[in-house]
């Protein structure tokens, strides 16, 4: 790694900080969890809206000159130029095992908690009072209706939203039995160290369990006692200048 690289600060674009989580989105938290374990110097830019970014959505970050969006492209990007490897404590089948983890929660899991929060009826009372509450009439209206056709045309397109909300709270908490089943009683998602997938599961988790909105899921991820140690082990390791200390044991 030159220098060059190691001193120039990387700037990361992501959601701003909600409901005293790191960041209500799993795909930010992923990153910033890796530039606090590596060490790494980067500056948090707070956006609003994720349609003015590179690609439409959030996190992206930019670092000497190069905007790289997409968090996995982002993070092969991190471990590429400040030469670093989350896994290098796992063997190929665990590299593995912790891939096809992350592409349970990128891919499947992710989806299930768009429906609970910007599609179910709970969900979304909330959501649209939080993220449309002090917009004007008729503005707020209209980005309301806007809002609620795309999340609920997204989740139909990925296939989750073509379910009943029994059957989708259904493959949730099999997702949660699955995330609580495989880490048991380690202190970390793949063992006794942190590695890249921690973010990840992390994000994911405590985004359900700590932001306010009513929800069976949320009620069920609560019972998991080994996923709420987990949570509390993570920030207290990576995120503890953000979020503020709970009772939680």
């Amino acid at each position: 790694m030159s220098l060059s690289a190691r001193s120039s600060k990387v700037k990361l674009y992501q959601f701003g900080r909600a409901f005293n989580l790191p960041n209500a989105s799993s795909f930010c938290v992923k990153l910033e969890y890796a530039l606090l374990a590596q060490k790494i110097d980067y500056e948090v830019i707070s956006v609003s809206n994720p349609r003015k970014s590179p690609k439409g959505k959030l996190p992206y970050i930019v670092h000497n000159g190069k905007t790289i969006a997409d968090s996995e492209l982002a993070l092969q990007y991190l471990e590429k130029t400040f030469k670093f490897d989350l896994n290098a404590s796992l063997s190929k089948e665990e590299r593995a095992i912790s891939d096809a983890f992350a592409k349970l929660l990128e891919e499947h899991f992710y989806f299930i908690l768009i429906y609970d929060r910007w599609v179910s009826p709970l969900g979304w009372k909330l959501m649209k009072k939080l993220v449309f509450g002090k917009m004007p009439f008729p503005l707020r209206l209209i980005a309301e209706r806007q809002t609620k056709k795309y999340m609920k045309q997204l989740v139909y397109m990925q296939g989750i939203g073509r379910h009943t909300i029994e059957q989708i709270y259904l493959l949730g908490r099999q997702d949660i039995d699955t995330l609580a089943a495989f880490l048991g009683d380690k202190l970390y998602f793949m063992g006794e160290k942190p590695t890249r997938i921690d973010g990840m599961v992390y994000g994911s988790v405590a985004s359900l369990a700590k932001a306010p909105f009513p929800s069976p899921l949320r009620d069920y991820v609560l019972t998991k006692k080994n996923l709420m140690v987990y949570c509390e082990r993570m920030e207290q390791a990576f995120f503890s200048h953000i979020v503020k200390k709970t009772d939680a044991k």
